[in-house]
């Protein structure tokens, strides 16, 4: 019954952020009474063998100073910044809660409270799910809107709250192409560890997955989220897959694709055609970062404070077509809001936590391409803003760990057993 409940919690938390999140939650309260269930027995000889990388990274004493300093550069933040209950708000929301999710996942897969493969197995269903509602709004220009239990004191909020636009992106549910593309993204290298630990006929339906997200992805026309998933998508081909199976997707690739960009799919030309013009979107990103610079320079060092990017930009940058609500930068946003310090120690703590993919199993490096991608593309998207991108980022950063952990206890328990 657990099971089921977080699956159907991860399936559903693309299409409803607030149905998904209130099913995780009722998840992780029902774990409070199971007991743990390690998939490894506890060997302290042999974690005393598994050499200097035996830590995880958040236990090493660096990691703790460098996260005591960035809490302590954001609460100084408070004092200088224009709106202190925004900067609090914005603090809460985008780290405090992000990181307690991180480490609840992580803390119910070391103790087996949660298997990896039942948290894959959700967030891949998550995945196409969102794929189909994308295809089936691009296709049939499917606008639904189903709105139920109301909450009018709430500024209207409706715990069901399913509505698209028809229009020439694919969409999801309340969500922005740009945010389909990148959840698309993330989920590629997932589908293909996917296809390529399948055996015999289990191949097929990963294939399907596979094409399934790989068009939807093609159709949500973002190109901070094309150029994440072909990176993420051509390593994961060398990493995950035999060479048969590197092979022929590549030649599949090389067949299809010229003819649905010169065909049913010309729009993709067209789209990556903007870049070469004066008046396409990159020209309005250009005067951001511009703008976000000049930001930078005014407040180096403790930065404007969270969520005050947006009523600051307009004295710093020129109007933009359409308005604008962050930098469409993801680096350059967080420096901006928490400093030059602050930003800086985020990093290497991300950093940290992402590690190298040297050490990991393949579903490990499954997740950190996954991350990976999104890195790239947060250079020229902010997609983490949405809480579907957050949520899905921290589930992978927790299995990732996972993932990182056990195989340093294989890796330690083995050289336990040739050393005695």
């Amino acid at each position: 019954m657990r099971r089921r409940l977080m699956i159907l919690a991860l399936a559903l938390m693309p299409l409803s952020s607030t149905l998904g999140g209130l099913l995780y939650l009722f998840w992780w309260l029902s774990l409070l009474g199971k007991p743990p269930s390690r998939l490894l027995p506890p060997d302290a000889a042999a974690s005393n063998q598994a050499g200097p990388f035996a830590q995880s990274p958040q236990k090493r004493p660096y990691f703790a100073l460098a996260l005591l300093l960035f809490c302590l550069l954001g609460l100084l933040t408070v004092w200088v910044c224009a709106q202190p209950s925004w900067h609090l708000a914005g603090w809460l929301s985008r780290h405090l809660l992000p990181g307690l999710l991180i480490w609840g996942c992580y803390w119910a897969l070391r103790t087996g409270r949660l298997g990896s493969a039942e948290l894959l197995t959700g967030m891949l269903c998550g995945s196409l799910l969102l794929a189909g509602v994308g295809l089936v709004n691009y296709v049939f220009d499917w606008a639904p809107r189903i709105q139920a239990l109301c909450f009018t004191p709430y500024g209207g909020f409706c715990l069901i709250d399913f509505h698209a636009l028809a229009e020439d992106r694919a969409r999801g549910f309340s969500m922005h192409p740009n945010v389909l593309g990148s959840l698309m993204a993330m989920a590629l290298p997932l589908w293909i560890y996917r296809l390529g630990s399948a055996r015999g006929l289990g191949k097929l339906p990963a294939l399907a997955g596979l094409l399934t997200i790989s068009i939807a992805l093609l159709l949500s026309f973002s190109r901070a989220a094309w150029l994440a998933g072909a990176l993420s998508g051509l390593i994961g081909c060398f990493w995950l897959l035999n060479a048969s199976w590197r092979q022929g997707i590549f030649l599949a690739t090389a067949l299809s694709l010229p003819a649905l960009l010169l065909g049913p799919l010309a729009s993709v030309s067209l789209r990556l055609a903007e870049l070469l013009s004066s008046a396409g979107s990159h020209a309005s990103r250009i005067l951001l970062w511009q703008g976000g610079l000049a930001m930078l320079a005014a407040h180096p060092w403790l930065g404007t404070g969270l969520l005050q990017v947006e009523p600051l930009l307009p004295l710093y940058a020129p109007p933009i077509p359409g308005g604008a609500g962050h930098l469409h930068n993801w680096y350059l946003q967080i420096a901006v809001e928490s400093g030059l310090p602050a930003a800086l120690l985020y990093f290497a703590l991300l950093a940290a936590l992402l590690g190298t993919p040297r050490d990991l199993t393949p579903l490990g490096k499954a997740c950190w391409l996954a991350w990976s991608g999104f890195l790239v593309s947060a250079c020229f998207d902010i997609t983490l803003l949405d809480l579907r991108v957050a949520f899905g980022l921290c589930l992978l950063l927790a299995l990732l760990l996972q993932q990182r952990n056990l195989m340093r206890q294989l890796t330690g328990i083995n050289k336990y057993q040739t050393a005695s």
